[in-house]
């Protein structure tokens, strides 16, 4: 007999992976000045909250009733990534490397980059979980991820994809 796939349950456990991989990294970053302090602070700031959003979902996951009140807590840490990323996006004295391919995992980088992929997982299993209303916070902690590996890492080495054989 075949039991019913429980997508909550998997989700949940998804959710509390990603948690424990998010605690696991460190953050260095490769320069600074004064400026660049205070923007970092940010991203050390919502790097911190990011294991709390991923919690609260969790929590919320036992409580639907309590989801329409924190509604606004996640959309404004959804705001503040999206800002962050902005404002380096829009910053020319901060050249980002451009990826055209996938981040090779390095030393310098990997479990920033493990800690992305268990977001994913955890994302994909909010839409068979049908808890849409988490996908975009848990989305943007993915999202903050992936800036900070492309951030914190002097050299990225990138795959591009299958090559034609000859």
């Amino acid at each position: 007999m075949i039991n019913e796939i429980d997508f909550n349950e998997i989700f949940l456990v998804d959710l509390d992976t990603a948690c424990a991989a998010i605690g696991n990294c460190e953050l260095s970053f490769p320069f600074s000045s004064c400026y660049e302090a205070n923007r970092q602070e940010k991203m050390v700031k919502l790097f911190e909250q990011s294991q709390i959003i991923l919690l609260t979902i969790g929590e919320l996951v036992s409580n639907p009733d309590r989801i329409v009140s924190y509604h606004d807590y996640l959309k404004e840490y959804t705001e503040k990534i999206d800002e962050l990323i902005t404002d380096f996006e829009d910053d020319d004295s901060i050249r980002l490397e451009s990826i055209v391919g996938k981040i090779i995992p390095n030393a310098e980088n990997a479990d920033l980059m493990l800690a992305h992929s268990l977001v994913n997982n955890a994302k994909i299993s909010s839409s068979h979980a049908s808890h849409i209303w988490a996908y975009t916070a848990i989305n943007s902690v993915q999202r903050l991820l992936f800036f900070l590996v492309r951030y914190t890492t002097s050299y990225i080495e990138q795959w591009e994809g299958l090559k034609e054989k000859n």
